[in-house]
């Protein structure tokens, strides 16, 4: 015969009920493959969403192909201007084509190919970024041009067997006007790569024929517009500071 406790203790289960665990939220990490007929503007729409998940690892693959700013393959969307990539601290995205002689992301010299800004990580795996196109400093304001190829300001990029070819800074030319003196040209630097802030990582990376290139500076003028300055010609402004080409 049961006791009066072991009874208690077998109407207590009994009567019981399931419950739900509460479990904690986790991010799962994501692959993304675009189609080689893509063009740039579906990889900035992919970069987009990958940025969502902001705490995993994600990876984009891209195929055999040219992703070509401005490009209209398959339909797509004219994607003219730089992609820019904020990533957040404690995210990695990795970017991976089928080799540097394979898969290249091409700016068709419309804009800087890549601006890199935040505390997480990048790598680019297996591909080229070739023909960007500069006149400015990007999110920094600067007046100089950087970072043809690719801006990075204190994100860590590592560019694993990857190409940086074919890209320039180009300072601006100095501002028209009637300027006594002449007015000097806009400087430039880092025709490849310009890092601001943050760290690069170099495994087996190739840079070649990138170039930054100075502005040039504009003549003094002869006189104001009124007429009321003498017309005693102004000094040329100076031509802006040659940065390294591909640093």
């Amino acid at each position: 015969m049961l006791s009066k406790r072991t009874k208690a203790v077998a109407r207590s289960r009994r009567s019981g009920r399931p419950g739900l665990e509460r479990l904690e939220t986790r991010a799962v990490p994501a692959v993304f493959n675009i189609s080689p007929s893509a063009d740039a503007a579906s990889l900035r729409t992919t970069i987009a969403a990958a940025l969502v998940n902001e705490d995993a690892s994600d990876t984009i693959n891209l195929g055999t192909g040219i992703y070509r700013f401005g490009s209209t393959n398959n339909g797509g969307t004219p994607s003219a201007g730089q992609i820019r990539i904020d990533i957040p601290a404690g995210l990695t995205l990795t970017i991976v084509g089928d080799g540097a002689s394979s898969t290249s992301i091409d700016a068709a010299k419309l804009s800087r190919v890549f601006e890199i800004v935040g505390q997480g990580s990048v790598v680019f795996r297996n591909l080229s970024i070739v023909k960007g196109k500069t006149f400015d400093g990007g999110s920094l304001g600067s007046a100089r041009a950087l970072g043809g190829g690719l801006l990075i300001e204190g994100s860590s990029v590592t560019l694993d067997h990857v190409t940086v070819s074919s890209n320039v800074a180009t300072g601006a030319v100095a501002p028209g006007g009637l300027v006594i003196p002449g007015a000097g040209g806009r400087d430039a630097a880092g025709g490849g790569l310009y890092l601001a802030s943050g760290s690069v990582t170099l495994v087996s990376a190739n840079f070649s024929v990138n170039s930054a290139e100075a502005g040039s500076g504009i003549k003094g003028a002869n006189a104001s517009a009124d007429g009321t300055t003498p017309g005693v010609k102004g000094k040329a402004g100076l031509d802006g500071i040659t940065g390294a080409d591909g640093l």
